[in-house]
């Protein structure tokens, strides 16, 4: 009997640390995507902008760096809001609820500032040329690698192109008029 419960944990503690492994390759093969993603959104930008190869080179650095500290604020950003969903599940105190609300608060600022530096870091590097056609270009480029992502969802549901499921896929979006109001 012994063996059978020590088989029996040994099946299901094996099964957990498998079901791990496999979600965290998910987790890395989604971090590959959007890394990639970010890298063709970086390149189609540049190209808009007649960057040189050296003058792309920074520029991808800026992007990145601004990618990096986005991704970190945005997962504290969701370690708060998970605290903030067992707090109302669990009916905890106002005073706890009102502490991680605090953070919340203290985030939502670090991602202002971060998203500040990010645009004066810009300014700095692009020519006020740059800028604009930074402006212009910037939601088109979005707009493009959106439905290249849902062709691409269509494809690997063997879907063609032009049909679009109810669950979860929505037809192309139209090209956007313009770049979005201040």
């Amino acid at each position: 009997m012994k063996k059978a419960i020590i088989i029996a944990l040994v099946i299901c503690v094996s099964g957990t640390m498998a079901w791990a492994k496999e979600k965290e390759r998910g987790r890395a093969k989604m971090r590959d995507v959007k890394d990639r993603v970010e890298m063709l959104k970086t390149m189609r930008l540049s190209e808009e902008l007649g960057l040189n190869e050296e003058r792309t080179v920074k520029f991808y650095s800026i992007m990145k760096k601004h990618r990096e500290d986005r991704r970190k604020i945005m997962d504290r950003m969701h370690e708060l809001t998970q605290e903030l969903e067992q707090m109302i599940e669990r009916k905890k105190d106002e005073g706890k609820i009102k502490g991680i609300l605090d953070k919340v608060e203290g985030v939502l600022g670090e991602r202002c500032r971060a998203e500040e530096g990010f645009r004066k870091e810009l300014k700095e590097f692009l020519s006020v040329e740059e800028q604009a056609k930074l402006v212009v270009a910037m939601p088109r480029i979005e707009h493009e690698i959106r439905e290249m992502a849902i062709v691409h969802r269509g494809a690997q549901a063997g879907k063609p192109p032009h049909e679009f499921s109810p669950e979860g896929h929505r037809p192309p979006m139209p090209p956007p008029e313009g770049p979005p109001p201040p």
